[in-house]
């Protein structure tokens, strides 16, 4: 009986680092794409930054390639939660200083390009914080955390995609968005010659 709990307990933890690998590697390509198309926008530098940097940590839970607890890579995931933070309070500053002057009424939100970049840090701090909160867990809530992560790690893919098929949204996107796959496609080389 004590050996048939044991090799339970052990395939549970397994299929939940499986869930939590590919969910890892889901967002990975999320914040690789996400780093990607911001080369046209203006303060493009910060924000290349802020999301290859969880790519990285992405990359590095899905491929094994170190221990996720390693306290330096612990302390790294932590240290960019808590930039993120800054830059999310100062974002919500300029949010509140736009709403502020008033000089027209804000009636969609979303159209606002501070609005945008609040949704990329949250998706950020919200996805390192749960992993952070994955390996302080036991297994059980392992399991809980594995299935949100991997239903998570969909959702900006899935919001993504909605805001690029929708017409009336992408005209209202300032142009360095609306040209940020055009301009690729075309710079990329032709496989014919």
């Amino acid at each position: 009986m004590q050996f048939t709990q044991s090799r339970d307990a052990e395939t549970n933890l397994s299929s939940n680092m499986i869930f939590w690998r590919l969910s890892n590697g889901v967002m990975s390509g999320f914040f690789l794409l996400a780093t990607f198309v911001q080369r046209n926008d203006p303060d493009s530098l910060l924000w290349m930054t802020l999301y290859i940097i969880p790519a990285i940590f992405c990359i590095i839970y899905s491929l094994k390639l170190c221990n996720p607890g390693h306290n330096i890579l612990y302390r790294s995931v932590q240290l960019h939660v808590a930039f993120c933070l800054v830059i999310a309070l100062y974002t919500i500053f300029k949010l509140l200083q736009i709403n502020s002057t008033g000089t027209e009424p804000i009636l969609s939100w979303h159209e606002l390009e501070e609005t945008r970049e609040l949704g990329g840090l949250c998706f950020i701090i919200s996805w390192l914080v749960l992993n952070l909160k994955f390996f302080s867990s036991n297994t059980a809530r392992q399991r809980q955390l594995s299935r949100v992560l991997a239903t998570l790690s969909v959702l900006p893919i899935l919001l993504w995609m909605v805001s690029y098929l929708n017409k009336d949204y992408q005209a209202k996107l300032p142009q360095h968005c609306k040209t940020s796959f055009q301009s690729s496609v075309q710079e990329m080389p032709s496989l014919a010659s």
